[in-house]
């Protein structure tokens, strides 16, 4: 239900050409029900064997635009963190994982290090806007000639690099995300300059010098806890 209702809130929200477009919600015996249009085309997971270089390189270009926009929207109508409460959430993460480590009778003094001398250098500038937060090739629909973004029940107002948590995972990774009947048509080197290729048509994201050093430690943190 609380899925649901995030999606409904942004679907509500949002008009733009890259998802489906909002026709109705509401309840039916008991149930919450979106309705929204049908974006006929195929998950990029499912067809990126298929393709050529030239057209995933394209496919790559217009999902950095699609961010970049993304990011730009006012997300006045989500919660979610500011930059003092984004970076308290970050520090509590690594201290849980430190504690965990501890427990376990593991070294962690690279984390003690990165608490007590470089975390607040490194979360000083951080920019806060309306995240995706679910980077990964089944949520991008192809019809083709146009991508299309769907499923927003994990977007939130946070640390805009932290969109980049997800899809590096995803790039490092390639089956991590995909579902079981796509996992067989899945060739790692084909997903190995994906990357550098979002980048490259989103250098404001990669702006500040330790942003790396920020997308590593959102993996670390997110790797580990699966873990």
């Amino acid at each position: 239900k609380e899925k649901l209702e995030k999606e409904i809130t942004i679907y509500k929200n949002l008009d733009l050409s890259y998802i489906p477009k909002y026709i109705a919600s509401g309840n039916y015996n008991d149930y919450k029900y979106l309705i929204i249009t049908k974006i006929n085309g195929k998950s990029l997971y499912s067809i990126w064997h298929t393709l050529s270089e030239k057209e995933r390189t394209n496919i790559i270009i217009e999902i950095a635009k699609i961010i970049k926009s993304f990011h730009q929207i006012n997300g006045d109508f989500l919660t979610g963190y500011n930059a003092t409460s984004f970076r308290k959430h970050i520090k509590n993460e690594l201290l849980k994982i430190i504690e965990k480590l501890q427990k376990l009778n593991l070294n962690v003094k690279c984390l003690q290090d990165i608490l007590n001398k470089s975390f607040d250098k490194l979360f000083c500038d951080i920019k806060i806007g309306l995240v995706y937060n679910d980077l990964h090739f089944d949520n991008f629909i192809y019809d083709g000639e146009k991508v299309y973004l769907i499923d927003f029940d994990r977007t939130i107002i946070t640390s805009l690099d932290y969109d980049m948590m997800i899809f590096k995972t995803m790039c490092e990774n390639p089956s991590k995300f995909a579902n079981e009947e796509d996992e067989d048509n899945i060739i790692d080197s084909e997903y190995k300059n994906i990357y550098q290729i979002f980048r490259a048509n989103y250098k404001e994201l990669f702006a500040n010098k330790f942003t790396d050093d920020r997308i590593f430690i959102y993996q670390f943190i997110y790797l580990i806890n699966q873990a």
